[in-house]
């Protein structure tokens, strides 16, 4: 062999190293060989903010899903005064989130946001227009990249929420007494995050005025969306109906759909029975808007119940809420009910 061909067969190899190395470092999900982590430390990080079911996950080399929360200009009253000043922070936290996934993981968010839903990949999963968070899928790897990244400031477990009991809240707080001196809460706005809300139901007649859905699909994570239309959908008149329980489909229903029908009958519903009794919410001339943010449980713990379930993804929270915050005006929003609870709160979380 001459010193020409070797000559090549090492220019070769080593352009074929330099792809390999450039390759790892631009796919957070490549495969290599990588130094154990200390979990323990990873956990004792003041950015770390992971309960049990989490922390169970990373040990084991699974992932799990989290929020990130990013260093980025503050959102003030102002910038979201109009469609132009909404647009305008919505660009500047997108140059926030895409320069941070650059740094940390060496790609663009469209990147992991187009990773296999149904493999155990590093994966974008929700973004926000106005917040300073993004959702993940992520390893324990990942966590470390991200917390030793000095503008990402959390790294928060995305945990369940499950319907909470509805007790008979009206009496409770007096309401009738406001309804006789006519105070219904006509010309305000009621917005109902839960499960989603009965578009037929007589009790709303009329009166739900925007209706959203934001549900979450994840094979691993043993989660189906409830949306009609996908995993997202605030255009579709029903959007925000309730998610189909299980006594009425039994391949893809779940149990607790009813609780955001009840949810809404509390806080604004107007019911008269076939006997002539009314049974009027808190306020029963509100409008109402139906933000259905459920998404299937398929296994787990479900709460109190067995699953199939009804339950709420954290960042499905957050969209639904940062939705009605851009919104607010247009909406003439009063209020935003959630008969939701579960997880674990930290005196420090930075929720």
């Amino acid at each position: 062999m001459s010193p020409r061909t070797y000559v090549v067969i090492a220019a070769a190899v080593f352009c074929s190293l330099l792809a390999s190395t450039a390759s790892a470092k631009s796919d957070p999900n490549a495969a290599a060989a990588a130094p154990a982590i200390d979990i323990s430390e990873l956990l004792a990080s003041p950015k770390t903010h992971l309960w049990n079911g989490a922390q169970e996950s990373i040990a084991a080399g699974d992932f799990t899903r989290v929020l990130v929360r990013f260093s980025a200009p503050s959102v003030k009253s102002d910038d979201l005064s109009g469609l132009d000043a909404i647009e305008s922070t919505a660009s500047r936290m997108s140059a926030s989130r895409e320069a941070m996934i650059g740094r940390v993981f060496g790609v663009s968010v469209d990147v992991l946001a187009n990773a296999r839903i149904d493999q155990p990949e590093t994966r974008i999963t929700e973004t926000f227009e106005i917040l300073p968070w993004v959702g993940m899928r992520v390893s324990a790897a990942d966590i470390e990249r991200l917390v030793a990244d000095p503008l990402v400031e959390a790294v928060v477990a995305s945990s369940p929420a499950y319907p909470t009991r509805l007790p008979q809240a009206t009496n409770h707080v007096g309401a009738g007494a406001l309804h006789d001196l006519g105070l219904t809460g006509a010309g305000a706005t009621i917005a109902i995050i839960d499960t989603g809300v009965d578009h037929n139901h007589q009790a709303f007649a009329g009166r739900i005025v925007e209706s959203i859905c934001y549900s979450t699909t994840d094979p691993l994570g043993g989660r189906r969306s409830t949306c009609r239309n996908g995993d997202e959908d605030v255009t579709s008149a029903n959007a925000g109906d309730h998610c189909l329980p299980l006594s009425e489909n039994a391949a893809f229903g779940a149990r607790g759909c009813d609780h955001g029908t009840k949810s809404a009958s509390v806080a604004a519903g107007d019911f008269v029975n076939s006997g002539g009794t009314r049974f009027p919410g808190v306020a029963p001339g509100a409008s109402i808007v139906a933000a259905n943010a459920s998404s299937v449980e398929l296994y787990g713990s479900c709460g109190d119940a067995p699953p199939p379930c009804a339950s709420f993804e954290t960042e499905d929270i957050i969209k639904s809420l940062e939705y009605l915050l851009i919104n607010r005006s247009r909406l003439n929003l009063s209020a935003i009910s959630m008969s939701l609870g579960g997880g674990q709160v930290e005196d420090n979380n930075p929720f």
